[in-house]
């Protein structure tokens, strides 16, 4: 095989993963509405994932393409469009300012403060979304509580609590959010 076939295979491979990416949100969104369980979201986009690199894969091996550079490329490809949409997805289901710029955008007219606290996320408010994230944190053992304190709740959550920390110092983002 001459350079010109590695190049070729090459770009074929990464216009598959560009042209396949609108299919993931596709797959995903299908998957959500045929289970009907948008609560699932998460591992349903996890599936979709899979299959979305298991379909560029299966592209590069259909082809017969045995140079390591574009096995590498194309699947890197296929996970910066993965996680790139992972990050998206995140923002729109999770994203906290997202969350209050529609809930102003669906009131259709100004509102306080206190009555965009209240009217939050379908009328939940912010008690809610503080429990929502707490019960969430304790799911996973990162804190424990009882009726009136709450605790990291494990040495896993002390450690993610540290490497967040340092992280947010290396990047100089100071303590907020």
């Amino acid at each position: 095989m001459g350079i010109g076939y590695l190049q070729t295979d090459l770009a074929v491979g990464l216009l598959l993963a560009i042209a396949l990416f609108p299919a993931l949100f596709g797959l995903h969104t299908l998957l959500i509405f045929l289970t009907k369980a948008p609560d699932r979201g998460v591992a349903l986009m996890f599936r979709s994932f899979v299959v979305y690199m298991v379909t560029l894969a299966g592209y590069v091996y259909l082809q017969a393409v045995n140079d390591v550079l574009t096995w590498m490329s194309v699947l890197s490809a296929g996970l910066f469009f993965c996680l790139g949409y992972m990050e998206f997805f995140s923002l729109v289901v999770r994203g906290f300012s997202l969350h209050l710029m529609s809930t102003l955008y669906f009131s259709k007219r100004s509102m306080s403060t206190k009555e965009l606290m209240t009217a939050y996320a379908s009328g939940h408010g912010m008690d809610w979304l503080v429990e929502k994230r707490l019960r969430s944190m304790e799911a996973v053992s990162l804190i424990r509580r009882d009726t009136k304190m709450i605790e990291i709740g494990s040495p896993k959550a002390r450690m993610i609590g540290h490497f967040g920390i340092q992280f947010k110092k290396f990047l100089r983002m100071g303590s907020g959010g």
